[in-house]
């Protein structure tokens, strides 16, 4: 999980670079005119990268491993000299802040791209298995903003099952528990399925909502894509 952790630590090292203190406005852009009020930086530690391990990225293209490796290192060498007790100086900060943001970059980078390409399969796999049913179906564009990866656009999918439309529709990369989430709805209801993604996979999660022992968990297949149709036709 050492790369997972690297990229949680990034993420909430941006979160609080992003954060109160730091020359950010309302819509996440760094503004010149805004004061910077004394904070600890928290951001500025050799922890956001200490679950960096170079054979975590073999998958990678040669060109990105090779840029976060340089920007690990040069984000590290900077993190080495801040002191833990003491807010940094306008000149280290301005250091930091180059590194991090070449840092968050090329991270968020991966992320996202590993996880729109994560996605676009769930989709496929829905798509022929519509084909197959006879069900027609269309993708609509979906803006996103996530800290760390910033704005992104995907696709939701809706499909019409015997007079009832359905959606499914990528929630966020970043969800407490998993490493990313789809959810699917019987439109116009907001009742949703919830499909999360695992290192071993997708899975789907189904609950009436009465109390929590009556939720059920299985694989994401085509059985319990059919089956969590049925299921949310009670919600329509």
């Amino acid at each position: 999980m050492s790369r997972e952790n690297l990229f949680r630590d990034v993420r909430r090292a941006w979160v609080d670079f992003d954060g109160p203190g730091s020359r950010v406005g309302w819509h996440g852009v760094r503004t010149a005119t805004q004061p910077l009020m004394l904070k600890m930086d928290l951001w500025a530690s050799v922890k956001t990268v200490e679950e960096y391990q170079e054979s975590d990225f073999l998958d990678q293209p040669p060109l990105t491993q090779e840029e976060l490796l340089e920007a690990i290192e040069a984000f590290r060498s900077f993190a080495e000299t801040v002191s833990s007790n003491a807010p940094l100086s306008d000149e280290k900060r301005r250091e930091g802040t180059e590194r991090f943001e070449k840092l968050a970059a090329v991270v968020g980078g991966i992320v996202r791209d590993e996880w729109i390409r994560s996605v676009d399969t769930v989709m496929t796999e829905v798509q022929e298995w519509c084909s197959q049913l006879g069900w027609t179906h269309r993708h609509i564009p979906k803006d996103i903003f996530e800290r760390l990866l910033g704005s992104y656009e995907m696709e939701s999918l809706l499909f019409y099952a015997e007079g009832d439309q359905f959606e499914l529709s990528p929630a966020a990369r970043f969800v407490p528990g998993s490493l990313g989430m789809i959810e699917f709805r019987v439109l116009p209801s907001y009742n949703a399925i919830k499909i999360n993604r695992f290192d071993s996979g997708w899975r789907v999660r189904r609950d009436d909502g009465k109390e929590a022992v009556s939720a059920t968990v299985r694989d994401w297949n085509k059985q319990e894509f059919e089956e969590s149709v049925r299921w949310l036709r009670q919600y329509r």
